[in-house]
């Protein structure tokens, strides 16, 4: 099966790596040449340094041969037009990564449809409905819901308070327990995952995956000795998108949601520069005309000087003229 892969940042080195570790035939597109050398450095990976809505680049990359064309880049538009042209060049199925739900809201103009997507995924929804099935299950490490809520997956611990299925095939539990049906999907031991069958049995430390109806969870629980808790209050730390989606959607369950917004750090104040020495005071030394020269002089001499300058006289010339001529005096 061949994929390609648009956009090599976390999202998309972490997928690569899934999948080329089950031997498919795996391409990496991006234009950044440092994730370009990470990927094709730590995975068994072909990689195309390029613009992921490019034309040229997807050709290069034998998009229109792929089985899926997943555009996980950060920004929308480019994984839109990079659906467009891979739909356009015969890709089989596309996934697409978007972020912004209004593209998917029922008022929306722009349809990913219109662009060949065929499965979209909201990476902030998915986390919002994954914490939520939890809150519901909490004593779950993993659940999931079926045929609109009628059948759930749940991933519980198995521990020394199991006793009724430790060390006893599964076939037999089936058998002892036979007023409610329920199906062991998988085991979770250590490093392996294993499908078991009906002689199988239960270890201390195993994470089995229940799938069973919604009205004998109860059932299930009291086989392996857990009690039934519900959730009242939730506290949530952060008031990014996660948090705010996860408030909105748990206050009409009639839970307490609690949204505590990490604060800003806070800068403290730049230290003040120390104040200027104030200057000594100056001393004016005033003309001889004033009639105290020299230093130290007060105020009195130049306000008598101009008193006698605007004082009338009938002896003497008033006006401009009169100034002009006392000056060249």
């Amino acid at each position: 099966m061949k994929v390609v892969i648009i956009g090599g940042g976390e999202v998309g080195f972490h997928v690569a790596k899934a999948l080329s570790e089950e031997n498919y035939d795996i391409t990496v597109i991006d234009l950044d040449p440092i994730k370009c050398r990470r990927a094709s450095e730590n995975l068994d990976v072909i990689v195309v340094e390029g613009n992921g809505a490019s034309p040229k680049v997807l050709i290069e990359a034998h998009v229109g041969e792929a089985d899926y064309v997943l555009c996980l880049t950060r920004v929308d538009e480019v994984n839109l037009i990079a659906s467009q042209q891979a739909h356009k060049l015969g890709a089989n199925k596309i996934i697409a990564r978007l972020r912004n739900q209004q593209y998917t809201a029922k008022d929306s103009i722009i349809r990913p449809e219109k662009f060949g997507v065929d499965v979209v995924i909201h990476p902030e929804q998915a986390a919002c409905e994954e914490i939520m099935r939890l809150v519901k299950h909490p004593y779950a490490v993993q659940a999931m819901d079926f045929e609109a809520g009628r059948l759930t997956m749940l991933g519980l611990n198995i521990n020394g308070t199991c006793e009724n299925v430790i060390g006893k095939p599964l076939g037999q539990v089936c058998t002892e327990n036979s007023h409610f049906r329920f199906g062991v999907i998988a085991v979770h031991r250590g490093q392996e995952t294993m499908v078991p069958w009906s002689d199988f049995e239960f270890q201390d430390g195993d994470i089995g995956y229940f799938l069973i109806k919604k009205e004998d969870i109860e059932n299930l629980l009291g086989l392996l000795s857990k009690k039934v808790t519900e959730t009242h209050r939730v506290m949530i730390v952060g008031g990014s998108k996660i948090g705010r989606s996860l408030a909105k959607a748990l206050a009409p369950r009639g839970l307490r949601p609690w949204v505590r917004a990490a604060a800003a750090p806070r800068v403290p104040p730049r230290p003040r520069a120390p104040p200027r020495p104030r200057a000594p005071p100056r001393h004016w030394a005033f003309p001889a005309a004033w009639g105290a020269a020299g230093r130290g002089a007060t105020m009195a001499a130049p306000l008598s000087f101009f008193a006698r300058l605007r004082r009338p006289s009938s002896q003497t010339e008033s006006g401009p003229r009169a100034l002009s001529q006392r000056s060249r005096r």
